[in-house]
């Protein structure tokens, strides 16, 4: 397996960091990006295969040159980054791992 097949590792105190924190809210990927690649050491090369983006794309992205608005876009990426569920929703995406809330709760659904 080549070294750009693997995931990123990621350490979760970068998701809970106030540039991160920010970067998210803001939906700015160049920012998330720019993070992870500062903390990780991930090249464009890698980033751009774990998100199925074109390098040259992505760099464009990483430079402002480029804004992501789309949301399988958006999607992409934070399955590419295995973006914790957490900052997932700080971005406005849906968590991967959804828990139902406790039966009796206000909120909670069930399937009818």
């Amino acid at each position: 397996m080549t070294k750009y097949l693997k995931p990123i590792r990621i350490p979760d105190h970068v998701w809970h960091s106030a540039p991160a924190r920010a970067a998210l809210r803001a939906r700015d990927v160049g920012a998330i990006l720019r993070l992870i690649q500062q903390h990780t050491g991930a090249s464009q090369h890698h980033l751009a295969t774990v998100t199925g983006i074109p390098q040259g794309r992505l760099s464009e992205i990483m430079n402002g040159r480029r804004t992501v608005t789309a949301l399988d876009v958006f999607e992409r990426i934070a399955d590419g980054l295995r973006m914790p569920d957490h900052a997932r929703v700080m971005m406005g995406l849906a968590p991967r791992h959804w828990q139902p809330s406790p039966k009796g709760s206000q909120g909670s659904r069930e399937t009818q």
